[in-house]
Protein backbone atom coordinates (compact mmCIF):
# COMPACT_ATOMS: atom_id res chain seq x y z
CA UNK A 1 0.00 0.00 0.00
CA UNK A 2 2.67 2.54 0.57
CA UNK A 3 3.74 2.15 -2.90
CA UNK A 4 0.65 3.24 -4.00
CA UNK A 5 0.22 6.29 -2.20
CA UNK A 6 3.80 7.08 -3.34
CA UNK A 7 2.70 6.86 -6.52
CA UNK A 8 -0.20 8.74 -6.41
CA UNK A 9 1.43 11.86 -4.49
CA UNK A 10 4.52 11.64 -7.33
CA UNK A 11 1.15 11.63 -10.07
CA UNK A 12 -0.42 13.82 -8.10
CA UNK A 13 2.29 16.74 -7.76
CA UNK A 14 2.77 16.50 -11.54
CA UNK A 15 -0.65 16.82 -12.55
CA UNK A 16 -0.85 19.67 -10.05
CA UNK A 17 2.73 21.32 -11.54
CA UNK A 18 1.12 20.92 -15.61
CA UNK A 19 -1.97 22.56 -14.68
CA UNK A 20 -0.01 25.50 -12.36
CA UNK A 21 2.36 25.48 -16.35
CA UNK A 22 -0.49 25.50 -18.21
CA UNK A 23 -2.42 28.18 -16.82
CA UNK A 24 1.34 29.93 -16.52
CA UNK A 25 1.76 29.72 -19.64
CA UNK A 26 -2.23 30.66 -20.72
CA UNK A 27 -1.78 33.81 -19.24
CA UNK A 28 1.68 34.30 -21.08
CA UNK A 29 -0.04 33.89 -24.19
CA UNK A 30 -2.50 36.28 -23.40
CA UNK A 31 -0.36 38.81 -22.72
CA UNK A 32 1.17 38.31 -25.96
CA UNK A 33 -1.45 38.54 -27.74
CA UNK A 34 -2.80 41.59 -25.96
CA UNK A 35 0.68 43.28 -26.55
CA UNK A 36 0.74 42.41 -30.14
CA UNK A 37 -2.65 43.63 -31.33
CA UNK A 38 -2.00 46.74 -29.35
CA UNK A 39 1.33 47.44 -31.47
CA UNK A 40 -0.43 46.35 -34.66
CA UNK A 41 -3.32 49.45 -33.88
CA UNK A 42 0.24 51.25 -33.60
CA UNK A 43 1.51 50.18 -36.78
CA UNK A 44 -1.56 50.70 -38.48
CA UNK A 45 -2.34 54.04 -37.24
CA UNK A 46 1.27 55.29 -38.62
CA UNK A 47 0.95 53.56 -41.67
CA UNK A 48 -2.20 55.54 -42.08
CA UNK A 49 -0.59 58.69 -41.02
CA UNK A 50 1.95 58.15 -43.71
CA UNK A 51 -0.90 57.59 -46.67
CA UNK A 52 -3.05 60.65 -45.62
CA UNK A 53 -3.10 64.13 -44.50
CA UNK A 54 -0.85 66.95 -45.95
CA UNK A 55 2.95 66.36 -47.14
CA UNK A 56 1.67 62.36 -47.26
CA UNK A 57 3.30 59.87 -49.38
CA UNK A 58 -0.32 59.59 -51.34
CA UNK A 59 0.67 63.27 -51.56
CA UNK A 60 3.62 63.02 -52.93
CA UNK A 61 2.97 60.32 -55.17
CA UNK A 62 -0.10 62.33 -56.94
CA UNK A 63 2.47 65.70 -57.21
CA UNK A 64 4.78 63.16 -58.79
CA UNK A 65 2.04 61.83 -61.36
CA UNK A 66 1.33 65.43 -62.05
CA UNK A 67 4.52 66.11 -63.05
CA UNK A 68 4.88 63.24 -65.54
CA UNK A 69 1.92 63.83 -66.88
CA UNK A 70 3.11 67.57 -67.54
CA UNK A 71 6.67 65.80 -68.96
CA UNK A 72 4.50 63.64 -71.14
CA UNK A 73 2.21 66.29 -72.26
CA UNK A 74 5.54 68.19 -73.26
CA UNK A 75 6.73 65.60 -75.36
CA UNK A 76 3.87 64.56 -77.18
CA UNK A 77 3.17 68.34 -78.11
CA UNK A 78 7.33 68.02 -78.89
CA UNK A 79 6.81 65.26 -80.94
CA UNK A 80 4.01 66.40 -82.90
CA UNK A 81 6.02 69.77 -83.57
CA UNK A 82 8.54 67.43 -85.10
CA UNK A 83 6.81 65.25 -87.25
CA UNK A 84 4.87 68.24 -88.63
CA UNK A 85 7.93 69.48 -89.85
CA UNK A 86 8.86 66.63 -91.11
CA UNK A 87 5.64 66.73 -93.56
CA UNK A 88 6.33 69.52 -94.20
CA UNK A 89 10.31 69.15 -95.17
CA UNK A 90 8.76 66.07 -97.43
CA UNK A 91 5.83 67.63 -98.62
CA UNK A 92 5.92 68.80 -102.79
CA UNK A 93 5.95 72.35 -103.21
Amino acid sequence: MALMDTLKKWFGSATEAAGDAAGKAGDMAGDVYDKAKDKSKDVGADVKDRFDGEGSMSDKAKGAMGDVKDAASDMAGEAKDAATDAVEDVKPE
